[in-house]
């Protein structure tokens, strides 16, 4: 995983540090919050993010100057576990940077600590970690040990007997010795001086620290009566002879021991959950170690250790600190980590069972041996005979009697029973995407993510986390097909089939793609090579020579997709695919499939395998056949009166072969129909395929391939129906205005009338297959579906319909005109008409961001607007069509054609003119604006958008009542969402904001102000502040700037 927030430019230069703090105790929480305020405020920016895990938590009285804190309660009647009070302080943090689309740099500290001046050195320096590569910084402590009480109990004892002896043996009043000097000795030599259970050396549970004057002249008497007073925090686990004085780091290195501050660098590691490792009722502690051993091994994070440090004082309450149960939780915590540690740096020659065994071995051994040498001083202390120390000496007693201990020791050995199911929570508790990056094709960018698994590949248009997993996506599960993807077979449809699911998710801008390592069908590889050699020797398909060779037709199964759709929340998808298998799969491991249809790229050498898959496997879809054919149009009925077609003279000659449409097919440019149709008969003769394909004209095409009649292939009558179906097709998908002709025929008959053709046409008796028109007839029916299908999916929740209407203070109405007229006025008045995004993103938005954009009240450009209404309206079950109007270019601007009672109105709130209401486009009446005087104007069979804002009517847009499909803006939203067509979109700011008696007007840096009387106010925007103040507080929402870059978007126009 990486930093998906994409975060505000800082505008006061200074570094922003977000501080997250777990705080169960108040005055501990206030005294670090205090000691905080000892950070400059010139470089730095503290910002406090505190989590209060206590049911009775107060917040403590303390103000800080130059900060902020916000405190996010508990929801639970107790207080959570430490690795769910991580992972809940996480969460809400990432959750926070990203509404407020910020990236600080995430201070976790523990709330036991103190700062001091030393932050002021090394804060302002984590910036350039980042720049290296580092996510995480691990930073040091100083003052009392992160481990519990009884990993630190035998030295402690051992220091105690050692101290007093020595000063027992001095006058009470002389000055106490400073013997710092052996201590940093010892600390150079056992850099684990502090701990009991070091696996990096045991000469330190020998060698003893001297307790070190407090102040300068103090007495043996004093430093002892210090001891004393200080024997309970012994029993808490404080430091006393052993305080932790961090060595200098020249160098950070790779660590994976996490402690009490922590510098998050990339947010997404924040997402990694801290793995509750729940063993027979008792969790291990050492949660945040596991989460950086997920983060390095499994997401490949940078983690390093440096001596960036703060005191640690410790706050626990010895009943507290000093019990068996956390005890074992530590134990648990330690031994855990260290066999996970040890078995993924050697996966490869070792199993966890054994490593875990060997760990608690070691562990047991190193606690028998520890709990006889603390008994041992315990009794040596006893025989002291010192009564300050008595009290000191039960309390260890009960601790380490011989039940207790033997209790701990039995517990210890029991871990090493649990391996299998500790390595299954730890391995299930890993994130399923582990990373992502960008990948750029053919069809536009998309993300890949890592999912730890070779074999299943996972691509989305958008990330997973900003997908509604309320809303279907597309999705495509794949099969791979090296042949066809990598080595370029033409064969099969498989590549063709993935480039086009790529495709449509772009064009969607929203989906996913799942690519499964199941290559031939399951079988693998190698099996694949033996069908097809047998396909090839004896000319049979695929699913023959399958069980010719006794390999059964499909072995592929999708539980792995199923669970990963599962695990990302998606339990509803909208399948990409022909295939029926693949849907009742899905179904039975629970997943809501609606099918959604994938044409294939039927060729002269693939069509053999499509019509297989189609007859052996139920694939549908795949080859338009003349049987299919004949039983498709059997159903349609037929109203009004039949149109014929054949040669110029006649109407609807645009549907005949011959009629210049050029279309785009196969990767080659076709003049006509006939040209296509007529070189598919001879794909194995190159050299008159292409002359016909270079046929001047239609007529020269088919003579061309009449005087070639014996060559012709020999399977061409059983495939000539599939390959006019791919070239007619394709001559109305790319001409958008003969889609438009054809729907207008409705259910009419439609007939070729030709004498010498009974297959294609009529025949000279019209008793003729017609095959021609009822091929029309079949597309006119798909495109009606694709019409009734546009914009699947985006459905609108009614809570987000009332919370938009609401937002634009749009009323109801039973009068739909009325309700119509009042949402264009209220998304003129609310939703201002901008190109800052545009700005910022220099990318053509996917529809699912138009819809977000819009019920955020962002607003957008042209584009932006009137697609979103059209969604509204759809939603609210209006009559609503897009039709295509023509500016400077053709088609290049997208408005909507509203029918009301038979009445037809023109809507465009996307012109950034104050169209506030709708146009009846049969009457000329003029509407009236302070800013601009507009009416439509019919005439020469185009209706004509006309303004005026002084004598003359001038034309703004021409459009005819054509009803397009969204999609069809495709090609031409690509171009313009290209730096160079949006032009001054690019390299200035627009932004238009409207109301019924004015508006507001920024072209760059003028700003004008309309009012009702028709005065203009006119200002010129000097700073980024006058536009910060002016536009976006006074004139947008109060939020807006909250939800947009506003200064990315000015410093990238006025740089």
């Amino acid at each position: 995983m990486v930093n998906t927030i994409k975060p505000k430019a800082n505008n006061s230069g200074k570094i922003h540090i977000l501080v997250g703090i777990i705080s169960r105790d108040s005055s501990a929480l206030s005294r670090l919050l205090k000691s905080s305020k000892i950070i400059r405020s010139k470089t730095i920016q503290l910002e406090f993010f505190v989590f209060a895990n206590n049911p009775d938590f107060k917040k403590p009285s303390v103000k800080l100057k130059n900060s902020t804190i916000k405190y996010v309660p508990l929801k639970s009647d107790s207080s959570l576990d430490i690795a769910e009070a991580r992972n809940f302080l996480q969460d809400n943090i990432y959750q926070y940077c990203n509404k407020k689309n910020i990236s600080p740099i995430v201070w976790l500290l523990d709330e036991d600590l103190i700062i001091d001046e030393r932050a002021n050195n090394y804060l302002p320096t984590l910036p350039k970690f980042k720049t290296k590569g580092v996510d995480v910084v691990v930073g040091s402590i100083e003052g009392d040990s992160p481990n519990s009480a009884f990993a630190g109990m035998q030295i402690q004892l051992f220091d105690l007997i050692k101290n007093l002896k020595w000063l027992n043996a001095l006058d009470e009043n002389s000055i106490t010795p400073n013997r710092e000097q052996s201590n940093q000795k010892l600390r150079s030599k056992y850099p684990d001086y502090y701990y009991d259970f070091s696996s990096k050396h045991n000469g330190h549970l020998h060698s003893n620290f001297w307790i070190t004057p407090s102040f300068t002249g103090e007495t043996v008497s004093q430093t002892k009566a210090r001891i004393y007073s200080n024997l309970d925090n012994i029993l808490s686990g404080r430091n006393i002879f052993r305080p932790i004085i961090q060595e200098k780091i020249h160098t950070p290195k790779d660590t994976l021991l996490r402690g009490g501050i922590t510098f998050i660098l990339n947010l997404a590691t924040l997402k990694v959950k801290h793995p509750i490792i729940n063993i027979n009722n008792v969790v291990a502690r050492r949660s945040d170690m596991l989460w950086t051993l997920i983060n390095k091994e499994f997401c490949y994070k940078k983690i390093v250790k440096t001596d960036f440090s703060v005191i640690h004082h410790r706050q626990q309450l010895q009943k507290e600190e000093l019990s068996s149960y956390k005890t074992i939780k530590e134990i648990y915590g330690s031994t855990v980590f260290n066999a996970l540690k040890i078995y993924y740096e050697n996966q490869q020659s070792v199993n966890f069972e054994d490593v875990l065994h060997d760990q608690v071995s070691v562990r047991v051994n190193a606690i028998k041996d520890s709990v006889k040498k603390t008994n041992a001083y315990i009794a040596e202390l006893e025989e002291m005979k010192d009564l300050k120390i008595s009290d000191f000496c039960q309390s260890l007693k009960v601790f380490y009697c011989l039940e207790n201990t033997d209790f701990i020791i039995q517990k210890t050995q029991q871990l090493a029973n649990y391996s299998s199911n500790i390595l299954s929570q730890f391995e299930s508790q890993q994130p399923i995407i582990k990373n992502y990056c960008d990948l750029e094709n053919s069809h536009g960018v998309f993300k890949q993510y890592d999912l730890g698994d070779d074999n299943i590949k996972l691509f989305s248009k958008k990330l997973i986390e900003d997908m509604d997993v309320n809303q279907p996506p597309l999705v495509r599960i794949h099969a791979a097909c090296c042949n066809s993807e990598v080595f370029g077979a033409i064969d099969c449809d498989c590549a063709s089939q993935l480039n086009q699911s790529f495709k449509t998710i772009n064009d969607a801008g929203n989906g996913l793609i799942i690519y499964l390592n199941q290559e031939g069908r399951g079988h693998g590889y190698s099996k694949k090579i033996a069908i097809v050699n047998k396909m090839q020797t004896n000319e049979i398909d695929t699913y023959q020579a399958s069980q010719v060779l006794g390999f059964k037709k499909d072995i592929r199964t999708y539980e792995c997709a199923a669970n990963l759709l599962k695990g990302l929340g998606f339990v509803k998808i909208r399948l990409l695919s022909n295939n029926p298998d693949k849907e009742n799969s899905l179904s039975q491991y629970g997943i809501k499939v609606i099918s959604e249809r994938i044409k294939s790229e039927c060729t002269p050498e693939n069509i053999d395998y499509l019509i297989s898959k189609q007859e052996k496997a139920s694939h549908q879809n795949l080859v338009l056949t003349e049987k299919h054919l004949h039983e498709i149009t059997k159903t349609l009925v037929q109203k009004g009166k039949a149109i014929y077609f054949r040669n110029k003279s006649m109407d609807y000659f645009e549907f005949s072969n011959f009629s210049d449409y050029p279309f785009t097919l196969d990767g080659k440019h076709w003049r006509t129909v006939e040209h296509y149709y007529q070189a598919q008969k001879f794909y194995k003769h190159p050299e008159i395929y292409n002359k016909i394909q270079s046929a001047n004209t239609a007529d020269l095409a088919k003579t061309i391939a009449d005087t070639y009649i014996s060559k012709i292939n020999t399977d061409w009558t059983k495939h000539r129906v599939a390959f006019m179906h791919n070239a007619v097709q394709a001559k109305f998908d790319q001409n958008q205005q003969l889609k438009a002709i054809l729907l207008e025929t409705e259910d009419k008959l439609i007939v070729e009338r030709i004498d010498t053709d009974s297959f294609w046409g009529d025949g000279k008796d019209g008793k003729g297959k017609n095959m021609l028109g009822k091929l029309l007839m079949h597309l006119r029916e798909s495109f009606k579906n694709d019409k009734s299908q546009e914009m699947e999916g985006i459905e609108l929740s009614d809570s987000d319909i009332q919370g938009f209407l609401q937002m634009i203070k749009a009323e109801k109405s039973n009068d739909l005109l009325v309700f119509l007229n009042n949402i264009i006025s209220g998304m003129m008045t609310h939703i201002p008409f901008q190109n800052l995004t545009l700005i910022n993103t220099k990318c053509r938005p996917s529809l699912d961001l138009i819809v977000s954009d819009m019920l955020n009240g962002i607003g957008g450009l042209c584009n932006v607007r009137n697609t979103f209404l059209y969604i509204l309206l759809n939603n609210l079950n209006f009559n609503v069509q897009f039709l295509s109007a023509t500016m400077q270019k053709p088609d290049c601007h997208i408005v909507l054609l509203v029918t009301i009672k038979n009445q037809k109105y023109l809507v465009d709130i996307g012109n950034g003119f104050p169209y506030m209401q709708a146009m009846n486009i049969s009457d000329e009446r003029v509407h009236s604006h302070p800013y601009i005087e507009h009416k439509i104007i019919e005439k020469d069979g185009r209706f004509h958008m006309c303004h005026r804002n002084s004598k003359d009517w001038l034309v703004n847009y021409h459009f005819d009542l054509n009803p397009v499909l969204f999609s069809s803006f495709d090609n031409m939203l690509d171009k313009q969402y290209s730096q160079k067509d949006w032009g001054p979109f690019l390299t200035g700011i627009r932004i238009n904001k409207w109301h019924i008696d004015g508006g507001m007007i920024l072209r760059d840096k003028l700003l004008i102000n309309l009012k009702s009387n028709t005065k203009k106010e006119k200002k010129i925007l000097k700073t980024f502040t006058d536009f910060e103040q002016l536009v976006c507080k006074e004139q947008l929402d109060n939020n807006f700037s909250q939800k947009v870059d506003i200064q990315k978007a000015w410093v990238g126009v006025n740089k």
